[in-house]
């Protein structure tokens, strides 16, 4: 590849997860799925269950029911016996510096063909992700709206199309896929060239960097385990950039931490956001009339009114966020956000918030497995064991070892991985480990 830049996160991707063996085009292609899709799946990517092999016109699909990627049928029917949304992305990555308009067409034509009712006329690759689209549509009543497709061509070069016939061609091809009926709420399509790819992946590996006013905010006294904390509002317009990624997009890898998904836009408690932001008269009182969000931060550099953060996770707020992010086009100058920022590096602490901002409603089991005190005890015996001349390291919270260049992501445990190794060696269940590993604790 020419792009110097994107050679190097490749290679750096590479040694991470020890793909050197394979050939450069089928690393690029687990690089670009990657950078699509972890941010996004922290917890349920994994490279076999989004690549196609040898496909011809995609290089990568993901089924995202509920904000888990699903790749088995049975998984997919846990997720869809309640109120569900579903997401089908897909994706085609070439390592050339040139776009192909040809390809692109025929990665259309092949999502198209997915969609159709004809397996026969699917690639055999995408027979499983087949069989889960059609559960999710024979369990369309219970869809909180239609799924969303989004299209996602990578290669190396610089887009430079934007306004050409070119794209006009590509908009029309897409539009055909907009117009089967009764399928989809919203179908786009992305071209990620090589400076697109490269923020992506700085994304995935939390390497995030916002400047943000923070108007009115106060340092609260010191706290055990918090090198700073802080209590304030922020523009929510610039909250609203604060938490979008470079293409405009909500990014949110910002809310993994924050256990509980957006529960759309119907549910009861958002529609009263909703409603807040769009009354002239009330809109103004939001600081007080919302409980605003709690935000970690790894670093906060503050110069002024103006805060830097660096590696940080909204982990309460997650559905004023999502209402907030969705109504942008309202929102005005006079609204404002009440928001609690802590400065720490403390896993123990990062727990204790998440727990606590988060105990108010019910969430599901597995978000809050890692943060019981028995896994501190299971961090120390890896770090024992490590003297012992074992290379494991146990990850507790996501992106705890994404600073640590000399590990491997091999090298790197987490609790779904050890709950599938449990159930496949010490229960003897083998056939379950590709299970979702919160239906695995919902089952044990």
């Amino acid at each position: 590849m020419e792009n110097i830049i994107l050679t190097g996160m490749l290679k750096d991707f590479v040694q991470r997860h020890e793909l050197s063996d394979e050939p450069t085009d089928q690393q690029f292609e687990k690089f670009a799925n990657y950078c699509l899709l972890k941010t996004d799946h922290y917890d349920s990517f994994e490279f076999d269950k989004v690549g196609t092999g040898d496909c011809l016109g995609v290089d990568g699909v993901a089924v995202s029911i509920g904000g888990v990627i699903v790749d088995e049928l049975e998984d997919a029917e846990v997720f869809t016996k309640a109120q569900f949304d579903a997401r089908f992305i897909f994706s085609q990555a070439k390592t050339s510096p040139h776009f192909d308009v040809g390809d692109f067409l025929k990665f259309v034509a092949t999502v198209k063909g997915f969609f159709g009712k004809d397996l026969s006329a699917v690639p055999p690759e995408l027979h499983k992700a087949f069989s889960i689209k059609t559960l999710v549509y024979e369990r369309a009543a219970r869809l909180r709206k239609l799924p969303t497709v989004e299209l996602s061509y990578v290669y190396s070069g610089r887009f430079q199309l934007k306004g050409s016939q070119i794209e006009k061609q590509i908009d029309g091809e897409i539009q055909t896929l907009r117009d089967m009926p009764y399928l989809f709420s919203e179908v786009t399509w992305h071209v990620h060239d090589g400076d697109g790819i490269a923020r992506l992946y700085r994304e995935t590996q939390n390497d995030i960097q916002r400047d943000v006013p923070f108007q009115r905010h106060v340092a609260l006294p010191p706290i055990s385990g918090a090198r700073a904390t802080y209590l304030g509002v922020v523009s929510c317009l610039d909250y609203v950039r604060m938490i979008q990624k470079e293409n405009g997009e909500l990014n949110k890898g910002l809310f993994f931490e924050n256990v509980r998904d957006f529960l759309g836009d119907n549910n009861p408690v958002n529609e009263d956001i909703t409603k807040t932001i769009r009354d002239r008269d009330e809109r103004n009182r939001f600081a007080v009339l919302n409980n605003g969000v709690t935000i970690v931060a790894k670093s906060v550099t503050p110069s002024g009114d103006i805060f830097k953060l660096s590696q940080f996770q909204v982990v309460n707020g997650c559905q004023t966020s999502h209402v907030l992010f969705n109504n942008q086009k309202t929102l005005t100058d006079d609204m404002y956000l009440t928001v609690k920022l802590i400065e720490t590096s403390d896993v123990d602490l990062s727990g204790k918030v998440i727990a606590t901002t988060n105990s108010q409603s019910t969430v599901t089991k597995e978000a809050f497995a890692t943060i019981r005190p028995y896994h501190r005890k299971l961090e120390d015996f890896f770090n024992a064991m490590r003297s012992a001349g074992y290379q494991y390291y146990y990850e507790r919270r996501p992106h705890q070892y994404d600073g640590r260049d000399d590990i491997r992501q091999h090298y790197v445990v987490s609790a779904p991985s050890l709950i599938k190794s449990f159930v496949s060696l010490a229960l003897e269940e083998p056939h379950k480990v590709h299970y979702y590993y919160g239906s695995l604790l919902n089952d044990y």
